[in-house]
C-alpha cells in the first residue's frame, strides 16, 4: 500500500469513528470539500442514531480502487429487533478522495 493511500484509509477509519459516535459536528469535519455529501450522510447519521445501531462487526477500511476506500461495517438496530429479523445489516460506505480530502462519500 503507498503511503497516500494508507493515509487516505486512516483518515476514512476516522471519518467511521465519527459517524458510529454520533457526533454530527465531527462527522462534518471530515466533509468540508464534499459538500455534496453532507446532506445525506448527516441524514443518515441521524437515521442510524435514532434506529439505536449498535456496530456488530467492523472490518478493516480498504482501497478499493484509485482514491478510493471502502469501510463495511455489521450493525443491528431497534427495527430489526422488534421485527425480530434474525440478520444484521451492513453498511458500507465508499469515501473517495482527491489528495488526501474527503470529496464523496
Amino acid at each position: 500500500m503507498l503511503a497516500d493511500e494508507a493515509a487516505n484509509v486512516s483518515v476514512a477509519e476516522k471519518f467511521i469513528d465519527a459517524f458510529y459516535s454520533f457526533d454530527s459536528t465531527a462527522l462534518e469535519s471530515f466533509l468540508d470539500s464534499a459538500t455534496e455529501s453532507v446532506p445525506s450522510i448527516v441524514y443518515y447519521q441521524g437515521w442510524a442514531e435514532g434506529g439505536n445501531y449498535k456496530v456488530h462487526d467492523r472490518k478493516p477500511c480498504v482501497v478499493q480502487t484509485l482514491n478510493v476506500v471502502s469501510c463495511s461495517i455489521t450493525v443491528e438496530d431497534d427495527p430489526m429487533l422488534a421485527l425480530g429479523i434474525d440478520f444484521k445489516v451492513t453498511d458500507t460506505f465508499e469515501i473517495t478522495f482527491a489528495g488526501s480530502e474527503i470529496i464523496s462519500v
